[in-house]
């Protein structure tokens, strides 16, 4: 009875060891293949992010993006034929996203485990010369981006107290390149990059305040003098506001740093993808 009972043990034991095995190839996560057939594995917070890019469109990018990473991803739509060419290997996500999108503007809101939750790219920086040269008649964009006014943090920076629960589009961490514009001369013509467009911005006027600080003042240049970029630079941080025909942006200092906010999309995030 014995000799039985221990062979039907062993029986069973051989049974469910090939059940667990089955199951756990079949669980095992997939391998994604890049452009070249290797294989690889699915990027995430902890892994290496390995990408081949060769010839695709920003907008392929942004898609691949978010279906090895599930951020929220969004773009302007005459960037998307841009052609990207590029390969990255990294073992952050945030190192990757800033070798893959090095000629644009962007920004990201992270997750605790290192991984995007929603990303929005705005427009080409000064990386992007060549970009540029090949796109610009067909984005109706400023043709230079050697000179930006403001530019888009892509660190990991946690959203302040204040914007949790606003849609995460709507808020980026910025700065601005003061000691440059300290020196601009009334006329001077500069890039500024917004979450709804690219725009020049004709410098027409300063302002230097008793206790240091000075007030940048430009106008859209396209859009006409009602339309002004007015940004305040000192000890304290820089803040200012920002009037274009499709709405009012907010520069706000939080918890030391200068966040662009967009006045008419303080709504809750709705989860809604846009590519």
């Amino acid at each position: 009875m014995n000799n039985l009972f221990s062979r039907n043990s062993q029986s069973f034991g051989l049974r469910l060891s090939s059940v667990v095995l089955t199951a756990a190839l079949m669980l095992a996560p997939s391998f994604a293949f890049a452009d070249n057939g290797q294989a690889q594995k699915p990027a995430n917070g902890n892994g290496a992010i390995s990408m081949d890019i060769k010839n695709k469109t920003l907008c392929e990018v942004m898609r691949e993006i978010k279906a090895r990473s599930g951020a929220e991803v969004k773009m302007p739509q005459h960037l998307s034929a841009d052609l990207i060419s590029r390969s990255v290997h990294s073992d952050t996500w945030q190192a990757a996203l800033g070798q893959l999108l090095e000629g644009y503007n962007y920004s990201a809101v992270w997750g605790k485990n290192g991984q995007p939750q929603q990303l929005s790219v705005y427009g080409r920086n000064q990386y992007a010369e060549g970009l540029v040269a090949a796109n610009a008649a067909a984005a109706n964009t400023p043709a230079s981006a050697s000179d930006d006014l403001m530019v888009y943090d892509t660190a990991a920076f946690a959203l302040p107290q204040k914007y949790q629960g606003l849609n995460p589009g709507a808020v980026s961490p910025v700065s601005f390149p003061t000691e440059r514009m300290k020196e601009m001369q009334v006329g001077e013509k500069v890039n500024l990059t917004l979450p709804c467009g690219q725009f020049a911005v004709v410098h027409d006027k300063a302002f230097r305040h008793p206790n240091g600080d000075v007030t940048w003042v430009g106008y859209l240049e396209t859009a006409g003098r009602a339309y002004r970029v007015i940004i305040t630079m000192g000890g304290q941080g820089n803040h200012g506001q920002v009037i274009t025909p499709e709405g009012m942006y907010n520069m706000e200092i939080e918890g030391g740093r200068t966040w662009l906010v967009d006045a008419n999309a303080r709504v809750a995030y709705s989860g809604n993808q846009n590519i």
